[in-house]
């Protein structure tokens, strides 16, 4: 029996040091499988610091690396990004009308985008691509201060630059603003242009710098310009309550005989086109919606929720039940991102369209689209 069990013994510790048994108990790749995952789509804090830091500082290169995703569709690529870095990326292109249904279609697919960390990784490829591709195109460095200028600012002080600055400026402006100034030129103007283009491709950078500088006091020089008044003016109403934005206008119009135009105030979302208030509900994130909708009057909130779509309006309703009313610092603020883009959809269906919005009189855009209207 001794020997018995002392053969056993042998034949199992014998066994165990067989090198198949070996190879499965050290085996690397079936130890870290798991984990190859997590790895791969990691993206440190130090490292997304790092890129929020670049994409703050270097608006041309972000504008770009945007702009080109979205030409090329990837709309759920650049929510995802939206919803990891914040909503700055898209910033300077909420001016831009050729990028609105974009960013409307952006907007929406934050809603369904979950939580991404590795598509920061793409970011950040594609800012470091770009940077690189504009590296020798120094020029471009002076005029970056032009990303976020308006149209009409920029069409404005175009109109007074020497000729040699014009075409620097023009040359390196964002297509936005180049198309903005070319419509304010006379033919004469814009002849001279192609020809100067067609034959001297290159500016020297010294040129480059002196045009920007030139464009840059103009710009400057447009301080307290009607712009500016009208910006005040919205700035103004923004901060008071609805029912004092109403008498403010009511008293602007009996004293001065008109409202300027394209000032909305709270109450136009009470008398816009339910597809306007609809469509510019859409083009916000959830939660500023419902920021908003927590401490709007009964009205405004009943008659946004009825411009949403059911799925929509019921995560809207859910989320109000849980939400307390917001504070008078957030809700001011979901207010007016909820006007920017009724104002933006309302100008953007103004100029696809030569008839009123609403059915309204020809001459009379502001009343067909809302109640009160501004500028902002």
């Amino acid at each position: 029996m001794t020997m018995f069990l002392g053969t056993l013994f042998f034949l199992a510790a014998r066994r165990s040091r067989d090198p198949a048994f070996e190879t499965i108990e050290a085996d690397p790749v079936a130890a870290t499988l798991p984990e190859a995952p997590q790895q791969q789509a990691g993206f440190t804090e130090p490292r997304r610091r790092k890129l929020e830091l670049a994409l703050h500082d270097e608006r041309v290169v972000r504008n770009a690396v945007v702009r080109d995703a979205l030409e090329r569709g990837e709309t759920p690529l650049v929510a995802r990004w939206v919803r990891e870095m914040g909503d700055f990326l898209l910033d300077d292109l909420r001016g831009d009308a050729t990028a609105s249904n974009a960013l409307a279609a952006v907007a929406s697919e934050i809603v369904r985008a979950g939580p991404d960390p590795a598509s920061l990784a793409v970011l950040e490829g594609r800012v470091i691509a770009a940077r690189l591709s504009r590296a020798a195109e120094s020029g471009d460095a002076a005029f970056a201060f032009l990303e976020g200028v308006r149209e009409d600012a920029f069409g404005a002080a175009c109109r007074d630059l020497s000729p040699a600055a014009l075409d620097a400026a023009l040359r390196f402006a964002p297509a936005r603003l180049r198309s903005a100034a070319l419509d304010g030129l006379s033919a004469e103007q814009r002849h001279k242009l192609a020809v100067s283009w067609a034959t001297r491709p290159e500016v020297p950078v010294s040129q480059a710098i002196a045009a920007a500088e030139e464009l840059r006091d103009r710009l400057d020089r447009m301080g307290g310009g009607p712009l500016q008044a009208q910006r005040a003016l919205a700035d103004l109403a923004d901060s008071l309550p609805r029912v004092d934005q109403d008498a403010l206008v009511e008293r602007i119009r009996r004293e001065s005989g008109r409202v300027p135009a394209a000032f909305l105030t709270e109450s136009a979302l009470s008398t816009a086109p339910a597809d306007a208030v609809g469509a510019a509900v859409l083009g916000l994130p959830v939660a500023t919606v419902a920021t908003y909708l927590s401490a709007a009057d009964a009205d405004l909130r009943e008659r946004i929720l009825s411009t949403c779509p059911a799925r929509l309006r019921r995560e809207l309703e859910e989320e109000l039940q849980v939400r307390a009313a917001a504070s008078r610092v957030d809700f001011v603020g979901a207010r007016r991102d909820l006007l920017t883009r009724l104002r933006e959809e309302i100008t953007r269906r103004a100029a696809a369209s030569p008839a009123p919005i609403n059915g309204g009189q020809q001459g009379q855009p502001e009343r067909a689209a809302g109640t009160h209207l501004v500028s902002a």
